[in-house]
């Protein structure tokens, strides 16, 4: 909205959203609500500090490093550099804890207060989907909610854990076999092989703005065994996002400030749900025919990009895009249909799916003049 007024077009529901959105009917002091509105990335010195622990941490540090380094003079180095950041990190706390400059036990206080309430009455405090508000609720609501999104067997199915493992041995598989062929060189291989996996969380953040507030299923795949090769792919599909249709920034509207809508009318148009509503199949059909264009004399089989035939990057955008299992609630659940939010690949996808929709069909098939 205030992207809008700068722009000069005018909004009259502008509101000014609180910091705090508490759906619950658990009162909170004042004091506790103002720490709360500091926002949940607010920090505070502990009340002590486990010296062992932070040492054994950077001597932990050295180990991993040491091997990578080549001359004992570097080596000597480092290992000063790491004692000395060993000695600042200890002297400013206890320093800063004397001066009272981050440290306060009427922050424990509130802290322990807050830890107390949601533990008592079921609640869960978690950042808003939009903005940087604090949002309070019943942990049974919350939960609700989320089973209410997995419960659309369109979209998603419960699986047992196993299902997981076999993905994870053939993905191996498949980067071993390519990278035996040529397709990946030594250095992309040992970035997107997937080593110490982690299974991907799915977690939901309220949308405060809207009624009986709904949450936004966001999958968190930072870790999973396909991560790193979405990423590696997101970055060659990269130059398909380009269209006159994309707007990066309020920057990509300053078009707007010198134009006249006297002949016509600006339109905005919401997609909901979009990410888990791309059509994977239809999408990567989109992008393999961009990728990989019929050529007249030219083999399907002949074509590569970026090394990869179209079979193999077919390939490769399922194994990111299908199938993904992650858990929610301490179960195993697999997205059979749509994006998931928390991919690499999903803006991405949704923004050439938007192109698509936009510029191939209603730009192309109608007789107004789009601009």
């Amino acid at each position: 909205m205030r992207k809008l007024s700068d722009l000069g077009l005018h909004n009259s529901n502008s509101t000014n959203d609180s910091a705090i959105f508490n759906d619950t009917n658990i009162r909170f002091t004042e004091d506790e609500l103002t720490l709360l509105s500091k926002g949940l990335k607010f920090s505070y010195f502990p009340d002590s500090v486990n010296l062992k622990k932070i040492q054994s941490e950077f001597e932990n540090i050295f180990t991993r490093v040491a091997p990578l380094i080549d001359s004992q003079n570097k080596l000597l180095k480092f290992k000063t550099c790491l004692s000395n950041c060993y000695s600042n990190y200890v002297s400013s706390f206890f320093f800063d804890k004397r001066s009272d400059r981050y440290f306060s036990k009427d922050i424990h206080t509130l802290v322990n207060s807050i830890k107390q309430k949601v533990e008592k009455h079921g609640l869960i405090i978690i950042k808003a989907d939009k903005g940087n508000s604090v949002v309070i609720l019943y942990r049974s609501d919350y939960v609700t909610k989320m089973l209410d999104i997995l419960s659309d067997r369109s979209k998603f199915k419960e699986v047992s854990e196993e299902h997981t493992l076999d993905r994870l041995r053939k993905f191996q598989s498949f980067l071993r076999y390519h990278h035996k062929k040529g397709v990946f060189s030594d250095s992309e291989y040992s970035d997107i092989f997937p080593t110490g996996t982690t299974i991907p969380t799915m977690y939901g953040l309220p949308k405060t703005h809207k009624p009986g507030v709904p949450l936004r299923p966001i999958l968190s795949m930072v870790g999973s065994f396909n991560h790193s090769f979405a990423k590696w792919l997101g970055n060659k599909l990269e130059s398909l996002r380009n269209a006159k249709s994309i707007a990066r920034d309020s920057f990509s509207l300053n078009f707007l400030k010198d134009s006249s809508l006297n002949s016509g009318y600006f339109v905005s148009y919401d997609v909901v749900s979009l990410f888990t509503n791309i059509p994977l199949d239809q999408t990567i059909d989109i992008i393999l025919d961009k990728l990989y264009p019929k050529t007249p004399g030219l083999s399907a089989r002949d074509q590569t990009f970026e090394g990869m035939t179209k079979t193999v990057f077919k390939r490769s955008l399922e194994w990111c895009l299908k199938d993904n299992v992650f858990i929610f609630n301490s179960k195993f659940y697999l997205q059979i249909d749509g994006c998931a939010m928390g991919s690499p690949l999903a803006p991405i996808l949704a923004d050439i799916f938007m192109n698509y929709i936009l510029e191939d069909n209603i730009i192309r098939n109608t007789e107004h003049n789009f601009k």
